[in-house]
């Protein structure tokens, strides 16, 4: 489903403070970090961005001195 342009507006207008919130919390917290920025949207992040999921999950493991299969 592509969005308007309305919808693409009201969708930055949502994020951009979110994301400028990031950055206090992310220096808050050393165990917070940011892998990668992927197009999709949270309810496709799975289904179409598996792999970035799959490298932070490794990048995670090997932090933490486990595996991941």
């Amino acid at each position: 489903m592509a969005l308007s342009p309305p919808s693409r507006a009201l969708r930055l207008v949502v994020m951009l403070p979110i994301r400028a919130n990031l950055h206090p919390v992310l220096a808050r917290n050393p165990n917070i970090r940011i892998t990668t920025k992927v197009a999709s949207n949270h309810s496709k992040i799975l289904p179409n961005e598996f792999r970035a999921v799959a490298h932070a999950r490794r990048e995670l493991a090997a932090t933490r001195d486990h595996t991941v299969g």
